[in-house]
């Protein structure tokens, strides 16, 4: 079960592993900003991060970070930090001298994050989609979902799939784009849904599921979960982002499949990398456009790419 933290204390934690010379990449970043003179220069002092800035809110600690990145030139992603309780209260009882002065037993924080999560899927759309999964499973005979729990018997994960979406996959699975843009709410869980192309062009839903955390292990159990739920039926081949957790999980359950990047995904991450050759270049994002999407064949990808270079 992911360790539920603040950023404030997150940004302790990484300041503790820095002490113990095992800098994170984020703290790397950081420390790099506050060594170069260059780029703080023109940076209002109360906006540079410092040790010991404390926040009322984990809210407000997000905010005071995305400011500073924005003003600085770099991007960030609030995301679960991964922590499994066990490590996380050996982490904290490290920091005050041991569990004696921690403060609280190691049972007290299992239940306060049982009683959270237990909180959050009563007052949230958990409840509502599991009454909506029953309700649906009675009305259609082919309707199937599967739910992961955690040690503790809570939920993690959701999937879904309804009789027209096998259908669908009967005829048109051979392959499949998987995605987790979408994000349900303000916690940024992930929505994953697996997606095709019927004779029709037109775009195609195969399952659907409700994740908790974008781990490569709760990509093999919807991988999984997805297999069976289609009688055993793998994708000959499977479109994804760049994600790595994606990349081990689908290596790990379907290895036969042929696993391609999206390249939507693709081009985008290169324009993102690239903003200074494409504000230089009149031409260039024409001719990056036609290289990604306007050749079916290597050869002629080949021929187009060399072309740009040399233009």
């Amino acid at each position: 079960m992911p360790f539920l933290l603040s950023c404030a204390d997150l940004f302790q934690l990484l300041r503790d592993s820095y002490c113990n010379k095992q800098p994170s990449r984020l703290l790397r970043i950081v420390q790099s900003h506050n060594s170069n003179n260059k780029i703080h220069a023109n940076v209002e002092e109360e906006v540079i991060p410092k040790l010991g800035i404390e926040f009322e809110t984990e809210q407000d600690a997000y905010d005071f970070y995305n400011s500073y990145a924005r003003v600085v030139g770099f991007s960030i992603r609030r995301n679960s930090s991964g922590i499994a309780p066990r490590a996380s209260v050996g982490l904290m009882a490290k920091r005050v001298g041991g569990l004696d002065n921690l403060g609280f037993s190691p049972e007290d924080y299992n239940n306060y994050l049982r009683t959270r999560r237990t909180e959050e899927m009563k007052s949230g759309d958990t409840g509502g989609l599991l009454e909506y999964l029953q309700r649906m499973q009675s009305e259609d005979l082919n309707f199937s979902y599967a739910i992961q729990v955690d040690l503790d018997d809570l939920i993690t994960n959701i999937f879904w799939v309804d009789g027209r979406m096998k259908l669908d996959y009967e005829y048109f699975g051979d392959v499949v784009c998987f995605d987790t843009t979408y994000k349900k709410n303000k916690e940024g869980r992930p929505f994953a849904l697996f997606v095709g192309v019927n004779h029709h062009k037109q775009t195609i839903i195969f399952g659907a599921a409700l994740l908790y955390d974008e781990t490569s292990e709760s990509f093999m159990w919807l991988f999984d979960s997805f297999q069976k739920a289609m009688f055993g039926k793998k994708p000959k081949t499977i479109l994804t982002d760049q994600d790595a957790a994606m990349a081990k999980a689908l290596a790990s359950q379907w290895p036969e499949t042929h696993h391609r990047l999206c390249v939507w995904h693709m081009y985008h991450n290169a324009a993102k990398n690239l903003k200074e050759v494409f504000g230089r270049y009149r031409t260039f994002a024409a001719d990056f456009s036609s290289c990604v999407y306007a050749h079916d064949y290597e050869d002629d990808f080949l021929d187009a790419w060399d072309n740009m270079l040399d233009k």
